[in-house]
């Protein structure tokens, strides 16, 4: 009876052991895949909610993970209520900076393009690496927010 009892115990723990494998192999195949989709994404409307009296949300209308070096490149976004309205006379100051000493930053500003009803950027980058952006949002010359995004360059 022993014998019997000593074999089904190693049966046992073989069988989870077979079970924690398996479980070790999703678990990476999970982190894996996530890393993937972070680091290839190319993005889409992003919404961030700007905490204020206002209630503000940015929607970035295209911000992909990478972008070229030496070409211009146009970011654009909107701002609304949380009544979905469009705010149209945000004063949006822009700086393209990176997280090493000795970089001086790119300074610049958004513009409204009414039709659309978005704002513009238009900036081109000079180096290689990782960028950050920091975007000040005023409303009547008072600032709300500030939003920091980072992308790298190819």
């Amino acid at each position: 009876m022993k014998l019997t009892l000593k074999k089904l115990s190693v049966h046992v723990q073989s069988l989870n052991q077979k079970r924690l494998k398996a479980i070790g192999v999703l678990l990476s195949a999970l982190i894996f895949v996530s890393f993937l989709y972070t680091r290839y994404h190319q993005g889409g409307p992003k919404e961030f909610l700007i905490e204020n009296d206002d209630q503000i949300i940015l929607t970035w209308q295209n911000f992909p993970k990478k972008f070229p070096i030496h070409a211009p490149l146009f970011l654009e976004f909107s701002l609304k209520n949380v009544k979905n309205e469009s705010i149209k006379k945000a004063q949006i100051s822009v700086e393209f900076t990176m997280n090493h000493a000795g970089m001086v930053p790119l300074m610049t500003s958004a513009s409204f393009d009414g039709i659309k009803e978005i704002y513009q950027i238009k900036q081109s980058l000079n180096m290689h690496g990782t960028w950050i952006v920091i975007l000040t949002i005023s409303l009547e010359n008072k600032p709300i927010s500030t939003k920091t995004v980072s992308f790298t360059t190819d």
